[in-house]
C-alpha cells in the first residue's frame, strides 16, 4: 500500500493516542513513508526485487524506524522551524527526548508491515525467521472485506 490514506490514518490514530510518549511526525514518516520507498523504486525500475521485499519485513521495518527516529531527531536539532510546525499542528509538544523519536519510528515501521501483511501474500514480514509464506494474509473475501471495513473505520477515527 504505497503512500495510501489507511497507513497515514493509522499512523495519526495510534500517534495521538501514543502521543505522551512518542514524536508523532518522527512516527507518521515511518509509517507512511519510509517502508514504502523500497516498493516504489521497484515499480519505477530503479531498483529490482520484489515489490514487497526486505523492507516489508518486522525485522528491517523495526531497524528503519530506528534509522527514521535518528534523522527526524537530528533534523529538528538542525532546523528548529521544524518544532514550532509541529507544535502548530498539536503533532508534538515541548522538546522531545530522543527516545520518543525512536519509539515513533519503531512504533511506525511495525505498523506498516502489520497492516500490509494482512493484504499481500507475496510478503515474508517473519523473515529472516520462518519464510515459506507469511501466515499473517487473510485469503477469505468475507475476512478481507471485514478488514477494509476495520481499516476504513481507522481512517474515519485517525482523520
Amino acid at each position: 500500500m504505497p503512500f495510501t490514506s489507511y497507513h497515514l490514518a493509522s499512523g495519526l490514530l495510534l500517534g495521538l493516542l501514543l502521543r505522551r510518549w512518542v514524536h508523532v511526525p518522527t512516527l507518521l514518516v515511518a509509517t507512511t513513508i519510509v517502508i514504502d520507498v523500497e516498493p516504489v523504486l521497484v515499480v519505477l525500475g530503479i531498483a529490482k526485487g520484489e515489490v514487497h521485499g526486505i523492507f516489508h519485513t518486522f525485522v528491517l521495518g523495526i531497524f528503519l524506524g530506528v534509522v527514521t527516529g535518528l534523522v527526524m531527531y537530528l533534523l529538528e536539532k538542525v532546523f528548529a522551524e521544524l518544532r514550532i510546525l509541529y507544535k502548530s499542528l498539536y503533532l508534538s509538544s515541548e522538546q522531545e527526548e530522543l527516545r520518543s523519536y525512536l519509539i515513533g519510528g519503531v512504533v511506525g515501521g511495525f505498523l506498516h508491515i502489520l497492516l500490509d501483511a494482512f493484504l499481500y501474500p507475496e510478503m515474508r514480514p517473519l523473515a529472516p525467521f520462518y519464510t515459506v509464506s507469511n501466515p499473517l494474509y487473510i485469503s477469505s473475501r468475507d475476512a478481507l472485506t471485514i478488514l477494509y471495513i476495520l481499516y476504513d473505520m481507522i481512517l474515519f477515527a485517525g482523520v
